[in-house]
């Protein structure tokens, strides 16, 4: 993870290529860095590459889902003490419990934030854990 001093990175991995874009200009905006992933597989790739400051993660994606690439983080010891945001149109309570049991910072339904929220939400949780 990045040092003190050094620009903290965010990752979301989301299917929606319109919503990437649209975090990436936000949160470029605020001054974090981000990066994206398109499906749980190359998001799973970046969080054990990479080791984000947080990560937005969806529930329902191709190849791997969010509760899945949960499970494996919090397996992890160089893993498990990244802040994960849970952010899916799904919310069905079986998915919500299941992340909840996983650690994670937050549960949000798309529909119910607008990005703006999100991004302040993120940044509050961040600006925090200082």
């Amino acid at each position: 993870m990045p040092e003190n001093g050094t620009k903290k990175v965010i990752l979301v991995i989301d299917d929606d290529p319109m919503l990437l874009t649209l975090y990436q200009r936000i949160f470029n905006n605020k001054g974090l860095g981000v990066l994206f992933a398109e499906d749980g597989q190359e998001g799973l790739r970046l969080i054990q590459q990479e080791k984000p400051d947080f990560v937005i993660l969806d529930i329902k994606m191709p190849k791997l889902d969010g509760i899945s690439i949960l499970k494996i983080m919090r397996g992890r010891e160089d893993l498990k003490k990244i802040p994960v945001m849970i952010l899916t149109n799904y919310d069905r309570g079986e998915n919500r419990e299941a992340a909840e049991k996983l650690d994670i910072v937050d549960f949000l339904v798309k529909t119910n934030i607008d990005p703006s929220g999100l991004v302040k939400r993120v940044s509050d949780y961040l600006s925090n854990k200082k």
